[in-house]
């Protein structure tokens, strides 16, 4: 694909991913799954333009979620772990094992739900426990959306950009 395409592309993913943070912010309780969604934009700018790009697509949507979307939840988890997992889970995969992979995108989790629960303390006092079942809930998840992802990813890549 021609450079200008790419760009072309990367920005047409970025608006469709700010675009799906600002609707699922209007529904209410969609927040993990808007984040989860835009996600995807990210992936897909992973496979038809590189990480490099990907990075830029992720920027622009956290930046412009956090800036235009009037409930900041989804655009939070977006900007905090699911919008650059896509190119993290990219680049780990491809140097190093699987278990090393592993262990480098549950510390990123971590790091990320450790920032999360910081600026959840600061507006709302939460329990010991809740910040425990946070982390813990975090932890077992991982593996589930880490195999959703790539369950999507090898769809994507075997279906639709091989029509293309």
């Amino acid at each position: 694909m021609k450079r200008e395409r790419k760009t072309a592309l990367a920005g047409m993913l970025a608006a469709l991913g700010t675009v799906l943070l600002y609707s699922g912010s209007l529904i209410g309780k969609a927040d993990f799954a808007t984040a989860v969604v835009a996600s995807l934009c990210v992936a897909v700018a992973v496979s038809e333009t590189g990480c490099a790009r990907a990075w830029g697509v992720y920027a622009v949507i956290a930046l412009l979620s956090l800036l235009l979307v009037p409930q900041k939840t989804a655009a939070a988890l977006f900007a905090a772990f699911f919008g650059y997992y896509p190119v993290l889970k990219t680049t780990v995969e491809r140097h190093l094992s699987r278990r090393g992979s592993y262990l480098v995108k549950a510390a990123v989790l971590n790091l990320a739900v450790a920032v999360l629960v910081v600026l959840a303390y600061l507006a709302v006092h939460l329990s010991v426990w809740v910040v425990a079942g946070v982390f813990v809930l975090a932890n077992l998840l991982l593996p589930v959306y880490d195999f959703a992802v790539t369950g999507t990813w090898r769809w994507y890549e075997d279906t639709v950009r091989r029509r293309h």
